[in-house]
């Protein structure tokens, strides 16, 4: 979601519309919200169906609100890039890696640049299939575009090695789980 989007959500927690639907039936679910957000103009906008108009301008906040709200958004921001790692089979220095790569571009002034940043599976991947060393390839894949990352990740040989990374991760965790109780 970039900056000056705006997007529907069933129950506020800002997945777009082309999310499948929360198809459970409770007053939360049934809530349609649009958002808004205008940087140019310092604004939040946020409107529920049926509702006037709810906009918040940073010009009429004190600064300390302004703080903790930039500083909550970043928060939530470098969290979201890490959204699901553990499903994924990333491990901890992938996570730190992701992390770390998002938080260089929000220093470099670039909010919404890709979450393929230069490290995680991809690096691990293509280090297993080149053999190189995996801080090489990632400092290889920070100096790449977004563009050509993807179309990294896509080939068949780096797709199969990343599954193949997260299978045995998920079947480490599996094995630590212990027995499987019903």
């Amino acid at each position: 979601m970039g900056d000056g989007d705006a997007y529907n959500t069933t129950h506020g927690s800002g997945i777009p519309p082309d999310h499948p639907p929360n198809t459970g039936d409770n007053t939360m679910a049934r809530r349609k919200l649009t958002k808004h957000t205008d940087p140019a103009r310092g604004t939040v906008t946020l409107t529920v169906v049926g509702q006037e108009p709810i906009t918040v301008r940073l010009d009429d906040l004190p600064e300390e609100i302004i703080r903790r709200a930039a500083l909550h958004g970043i928060a939530q921001k470098l969290g979201d890039a890490v959204a699901g790692a553990s499903a994924r089979g990333d491990t901890a220095a992938d996570m730190a890696n992701t992390i770390t790569a998002l938080a260089d571009r929000l220093r470099e002034g670039r909010w919404n640049a890709g979450a393929t940043a230069g490290g995680g599976l991809l690096a691990e991947a293509i280090a297993a299939l080149t053999g190189r060393d995996p801080g090489t390839v990632r400092a290889k894949l920070a100096d790449m575009s977004e563009e050509d990352k993807k179309a990294l990740a896509k080939r068949p040989d780096v797709a199969a090695m990343v599954a193949r990374i997260r299978a045995e991760r998920l079947a480490e965790r599996a094995a630590d789980a212990g027995p499987l109780e019903l």
